[in-house]
């Protein structure tokens, strides 16, 4: 974003935020995943099998604002400018 950053590594056991006003990166701990949300695999078992949702990432949803993001991105660089969000 324009005032700052959040972000996780794969399985990191915190988050790091930077911000315009304190641009060092601050670390705060995260929880940790439980079982049937450690990974999508397992949650998307879960989820079948149980008849649930699918959630975060997984859900159509979001995911489509991700493929969304996707799209635009490929398309301005072919264009060679800046696109809005198709």
């Amino acid at each position: 974003g324009s005032d700052g950053t959040i972000g996780s590594g794969d399985y990191d056991d915190h988050l790091t935020v930077q911000t315009r006003a304190k641009p060092a990166p601050a670390i705060f701990p995260a929880d940790s995943s439980v079982e049937p949300h450690r990974g999508p695999i397992e949650h998307v078992l879960d989820a079948v099998t149980n008849g649930t949702p699918f959630r975060g990432p997984l859900d159509s949803a979001i995911a489509r604002i991700g493929q969304r993001i996707v799209d635009t991105a490929f398309a301005a660089a072919k264009a060679g400018r800046t696109l809005p969000l198709i």
